[in-house]
């Protein structure tokens, strides 16, 4: 599993932190994953790394066929897109299933902003219009854990290892890796995700076009 920090992040990413002597390193990599565990849940997804995905999907009758209904990982790489005529054919292998095989020049992965979730035709063609009649197989996640993703747990492994970290953390802006963060005044323009103000900045920021978390 793909640790969203390690012990040095929690030390010395953004502002130095000292981690008691009692923590030994199992015990730090521990709560690690548990906080991992953690950001995941607050942010209904998995960053541990690529998962290979069979996806059924239902076709548009148009150009686009999105994914992020049927998993919240965005797309990395496509191996394979097919497509069946009717709903009551079996997925196994052996049935016939369509000729229309991922080729890179007839579609191309689209984003939303950064988040790769849907795939279009390059052509003039349209997917079929149906219910559960396209299959898509391919590689989804996350190449790399995201920068606010590593800071999230690291932040929260501190108020664990500390606890009441967080809640003096009063300062109005710092610069991390290639994100800002703006902490000041954030319990006046955030709803209560964590019970955290500067962790539930973080998160609003993603669910809502990037507020307080932006580009360096």
């Amino acid at each position: 599993m793909t640790a969203y920090c390690v012990k040095a992040d929690i030390q010395g990413l953004g502002l130095q932190f000292d981690i008691p002597s009692t923590w030994t390193d199992i015990a730090v990599s521990n709560q690690i994953l548990a906080c991992q565990d953690e950001v995941n849940s607050y942010l209904n997804s998995d960053f541990t790394g690529p998962k290979t995905l069979t996806l059924t999907v239902d076709g548009t009758g148009n150009k686009l066929l999105q994914t992020r209904q049927y998993s919240e990982l965005p797309i990395i790489s496509i191996t394979s897109i097919t497509w069946r005529d009717t709903d009551d054919m079996s997925f196994s292998v052996g049935e016939a299933w369509g000729s229309d095989d991922w080729y890179a020049d007839k579609y191309y992965i689209e984003a939303t902003g950064e988040y790769h979730d849907s795939i279009r035709y390059s052509t003039r063609s349209r997917f079929v219009a149906g219910t559960r009649n396209y299959q898509i197989v391919g590689s989804f996640g996350y190449a790399a854990v995201p920068s606010y993703v590593k800071l999230l747990t690291v932040l929260l492994c501190r108020e664990k290892i500390y606890p009441g970290y967080l809640t003096k953390l009063d300062i109005t802006s710092e610069a991390w890796t290639d994100y800002k963060v703006s902490y000041g005044n954030t319990k006046k323009l955030v709803p209560t995700i964590t019970g955290f103000p500067v962790l539930d900045s973080i998160i609003y920021s993603k669910r809502n076009k990037s507020l307080f978390l932006e580009k360096v």
